[in-house]
């Protein structure tokens, strides 16, 4: 890519590519230029979006970085990106469009640890956005045993404890418990064993 000034300038983006993983969207690039850049911008858009908001705060990326990490881009979206080469006259050099998803949202819930138990035992799940979430215990017959949680979480892996005991504080009997996670408009089961 080449821009006319009343010198001739060039910055060439050889490579700008987008990789979606655990802790975020991953930016790698590579590129040539002949003179002293000022650094990078990141602009992202969700693929519906018509406009491009600069990501990287106030700062431009140092010129001698060639990776940045969006943490804050969310599970299940479809998101452009752009990098900008800043030149040391402030004008801006865009890449190609690189896309990515970032996987299909999933509300996760896992199965308890020990299982059997006695006298306690760690309840997990995974949110893949914040969410309004009740966690609940219940008998096979379908009567509340104990609420666990009945709060908003963040998006993420999350362990509750259960020490065992109902809602006022009596330990439950042996047998075969049901655990319930609602989030949202969504809701998972599991069953586990208490063991005396």
């Amino acid at each position: 890519m080449l821009i006319e000034y009343d010198y001739v300038v060039a910055v060439l983006i050889q490579s700008f590519a987008a990789s979606a993983g655990a802790s975020g969207v991953r930016l790698e690039w590579d590129i040539a230029a002949d003179e002293v850049i000022r650094g990078f911008n990141i602009y992202r858009k969700k693929a519906a979006e018509a406009a491009f908001q600069r990501i990287n705060s106030v700062r431009l990326i140092d010129p001698a970085e060639r990776v940045y990490l969006d943490a804050t881009a969310l599970p299940g979206r479809i998101y452009d990106y752009l990098l900008a080469v800043v030149t040391e006259d402030g004008s801006e050099i865009q890449s190609d469009l690189a896309t990515v998803h970032t996987g299909t949202p999933l509300l996760s819930l896992h199965q308890n640890h020990p299982n059997p138990f006695n006298p306690g035992t760690i309840i997990s799940f995974t949110l893949p956005e914040p969410a309004a979430v009740n966690l609940s215990v219940y008998s096979l017959e379908g009567k509340l045993i104990k609420t666990l949680a009945d709060r908003s979480f963040p998006a993420g892996y999350r362990e509750i404890h259960w020490d065992g005991t109902d809602h006022r504080g009596n330990p439950v009997g042996s047998g075969v418990y049901l655990y319930r996670l609602k989030a949202g408009k969504e809701m998972l089961s599991r069953k586990m064993v208490v063991l005396k």
